[in-house]
Order: C-alpha cells, then structure tokens, then sequence
C-alpha cells in the first residue's frame, strides 16, 4: 500500500506553513487545511486511495495505480475535471487545464509540508500502519473537537 501524509489534529495548530512550503516546492499548494468552525484545523491532501476512484473515472487515463501508487500523466489529461468530482475527500484541483494533486512531492523522502510543519502535526505513512480505520477515526476526532453529537442510533443508554 502507497504511503500518503497525514496529520495528527490534535497537534495543527492551523499556521498554513504547510500550504506555504508545498507552494514553494510545487508552484501551487497541493495540501489545504481547512478549518472547521474555528475549532478544528483538518490538512488534506491525496490520500493515495487504493482503489483511487479518480483514477476510474479519467477518460485520458492520466490517473493510474502504480507499484508507487497513484501515478499522474499531466501530458494525458484533457481537463475534464471527472477525477476533481470523483475525488471523496476534494484534494485534486484543476489549474492551467491539468489537474494538480499530492504526488508527496516526486518521492523525496520527506515531503515539504512535513519537513516544515513546526508543530509536527504531519507525518508520512501507509494507511494500514496507523491501525484500523483511518477515515472513521479522522472524522470521530472531528466530531468530538466540534462538539457534534452522535446519531441517535449510536448514543449510549445513559
């Protein structure tokens, strides 16, 4: 499995260094944090999806899953925008007619954003290594940083 970066939310402290520095490597930042109601600073970036479905929806076939894993042909897309849609987590951008999204910054061993994020928040790693479901556990630690309430179906008798 790909690694991806990451971000441990309970350390961003929401300063876009991050953003900064992956402009300065790339021309244009392909990681955003977005923050949630002033409460949560969430980084996104690719996920590096195993079963990328921007990658099935590219009719220039400039989205593929590799032995590196998500690879992109900037000189194959048309800029049709499928994979932008396609994307769950929204990470890819279309600029210039080519879309742009984490490449983890052409295999350099650590990426730009996590070398610069002063407070550590970033890291790289495959997705099974961090145990579990990554996803649930990211937006479990939103909720609770906002204060959201769980569905009735998953409240506990009190």
């Amino acid at each position: 499995m790909p690694e991806a970066v990451y971000a441990d939310l309970s350390r961003c402290i929401a300063c876009h260094a991050c953003e900064l520095a992956c402009e300065r490597e790339n021309e244009s930042a392909r990681i955003s944090v977005q923050v949630v109601r002033g409460l949560a600073a969430v980084p996104v970036s690719c996920r590096q999806c195993e079963t990328p479905l921007c990658a099935a929806v590219c009719p220039g076939e400039a989205l593929n899953y590799g032995d590196s894993g998500l690879e992109y042909d900037a000189e194959k897309c048309i800029g049709c925008r499928l994979c932008v849609l396609a994307c769950p987590f929204g990470t890819a951008e279309l600029r210039a007619g080519v879309v742009e999204r984490c490449d983890l910054c052409q295999g350099k061993e650590i990426p730009a954003c996590v070398a610069t994020c002063p407070a550590g928040a970033l890291f790289r790693a495959e997705a099974e290594s961090l145990g579990g479901n990554t996803r649930t556990r990211r937006a479990e630690r939103i909720k609770k940083a906002l204060g959201t309430p769980e569905p009735a179906g998953r409240r506990e008798n009190r």
